[in-house]
């Protein structure tokens, strides 16, 4: 359902797209855990898919726009 105001033939850019990059698991002692983005080939660095919104923070997940060698838009 469109929202008032917004144009059905035009692009919404608030719509997340799904990009492809590298991530660190840190598990802590009280049973939590965080992700950290990683560059590619770093020591410990899984494959990850994130979803990235385009109003996110930058710390939110990296994007291919600005660091195109950190993440890459997935198809």
């Amino acid at each position: 359902m469109p929202l008032p105001g917004d144009d059905p033939n035009e692009t919404l850019p608030r719509i997340p797209r799904a990009v492809h990059t590298q991530a660190t698991i840190h598990f802590h002692p009280d049973d939590t855990w965080h992700l950290t983005w990683a560059r590619p080939h770093e020591p410990g660095g899984i494959p990850v898919t994130a979803m990235r919104h385009p109003a996110a923070l930058a710390t939110a997940a990296p994007d291919p726009d600005r660091d195109p060698q950190v993440a890459v838009w997935a198809r």
